[in-house]
């Protein structure tokens, strides 16, 4: 993953435009100069059921305070999600073709808020917790496999 503080060195952040391109993912949401999108904290996208994946450059936004993505058909975040240092909140719901989470999300050490509702998940990793600043978690849907 290539370094945020390097901001001449586009080629992560021409990736997340390129993601934003193709599921229609606007200008406001997400910031297409460098300088904006660098120091984005809020990154809110509902209910956009063509989105099925994020890209891994993803990890590379450090100012991100909250990330929600709701309603759409993720299948899987990103390992990078855990590079996410400062995010508080994180809200990944109504995505039911989403059946597990990637172990990175324990390193998320400031996270306070995750919601997890409406979910394909199957399990939680296990080092879930790590989250030792969580406050609010919300995991309904969570089917037991056995």
């Amino acid at each position: 993953m290539k370094n945020v503080a390097d901001s001449n060195n586009e080629e992560w952040m021409q990736e997340i435009w390129d993601w934003a391109d193709k599921f229609n993912i606007e200008k406001d949401v997400i910031p297409r100069k460098p300088k904006k999108l660098i120091k984005l904290e809020v990154l809110e996208i509902s209910y956009n059921d063509e989105i099925s994946t994020i890209p891994e450059s993803i990890g590379n936004l450090k100012s991100l305070v909250t990330f929600a993505l709701e309603g759409s058909k993720l299948k899987k975040l990103p390992n990078s999600i855990g590079e996410l240092s400062n995010l508080k909140q994180l809200v990944i719901s109504s995505n039911d073709k989403l059946t597990e989470l990637p172990k990175s999300i324990g390193n998320l050490k400031n996270l306070e808020e995750l919601q997890l509702g409406g979910n394909g998940l199957k399990k939680l990793p296990d080092n879930i917790g790590q989250l030792s600043n969580l406050i609010y978690l919300t995991i309904n849907g969570i089917v037991n496999p056995t």
